[in-house]
């Protein structure tokens, strides 16, 4: 109950409106009509829902005054947050932003960020490829995996590239971003061998 996940695949309902998506997932968790209303209100301008708060969701595949694929996103963790207890202790999220571009992704990342802040719940997210402003403003600790499972490093983001520098006796090039750079290195055998 103190727990949410917020799916790689999650399912809305095509027919339904942003609002009535939030208001839908409110009174699951026991609202009544009007407290759903007005939490769906609360979530329509936290989440930056206002102009599409009217818009139906659609099913993700481009016919008719849909919303955007990163609109979907932060409506799944808008839905997920609503359906949890009271505010969860701890957000996992599985790849939030695969599939997005590099705004939509920021905008999904950023609300996990203001969740977790807001709230004082953890949040785990497990993120492929975050842009490095993604990197650099919203990620405190990271746990690189290396092929087969394997912890290459598991530690604060500020410390991961001087950690994989001492480590493999490589240097983050300049203009790089550290998360792309160190994926490169687990990808690489040897590199992966010194790191875990």
């Amino acid at each position: 109950g103190d727990c949410g996940l917020l799916a790689q695949d999650s399912e809305l309902f095509a027919m339904l409106t942003v609002r009535e998506t939030l208001e839908f997932a409110h009174a699951l968790r026991g609202a009544s009509r009007a407290e759903a209303a007005a939490l769906a209100e609360r979530g329509l301008r936290t989440l930056g829902f206002l102009r599409v708060a009217d818009r139906r969701v659609g099913d993700g595949r481009g016919g008719g005054a849909a919303i955007s694929g990163g609109e979907r996103r932060r409506l799944c963790v808008a839905a997920e947050l609503a359906l949890a207890r009271g505010a969860p202790a701890l957000l996992a999220a599985d790849e939030p932003t695969s599939g997005l571009d590099s705004v939509g992704a920021e905008a999904v990342v950023a609300t996990l960020r203001r969740h977790a802040v807001d709230k004082r719940c953890a949040v785990v997210a497990a993120l492929h490829q975050p842009s490095s402003r993604v990197w650099r403003q919203y990620v405190d600790g990271v746990v690189l995996l290396a092929p087969g499972g394997r912890v290459a490093y598991a530690g604060p983001r500020d410390r991961a590239a001087a950690f994989a520098r001492a480590a493999t006796g490589r240097r983050l090039p300049p203009f790089t971003n550290p998360a792309e750079w160190l994926l490169e290195l687990v990808a690489d055998e040897a590199c992966a061998a010194r790191l875990c």
